[in-house]
């Protein structure tokens, strides 16, 4: 499966959960403001959700992805590799937090 359809297939079973969707680019979002907040999204054929930032700096230096963009903040971007379950753990993580 590619990142893409890795996610819209997590992302189908995670919008069963109270306050998730998904908005017009087909972004993850979480209830609770006027446009909603996205904590998971694809980019380049690639899943990258939204963490605290320290969780995604640990996550980087285990090796699990990369920063998004190269940018040091909380959006962490995983590897097309990584284990269907553990995308789905970090997505649902992400849309937890």
């Amino acid at each position: 499966m590619t990142g893409d359809e890795v996610f819209d297939t997590i992302a189908h079973e995670m919008t069963a959960l109270d306050g998730v969707s998904r908005n017009h680019r087909g972004s993850l979002i979480v209830s609770g403001s006027s446009s909603g907040a996205v904590r998971a999204m694809t980019s380049g054929g690639q899943v990258v959700v939204k963490l605290d930032p320290m969780r995604t700096a640990a996550l980087v230096d285990a090796g699990v992805g990369t920063h998004y963009k190269g940018q040091k903040n909380a959006w962490l971007q995983l590897p097309a590799d990584l284990d269907f379950d553990h995308v789905r753990g970090l997505i649902l993580e992400a849309l937890t937090a």
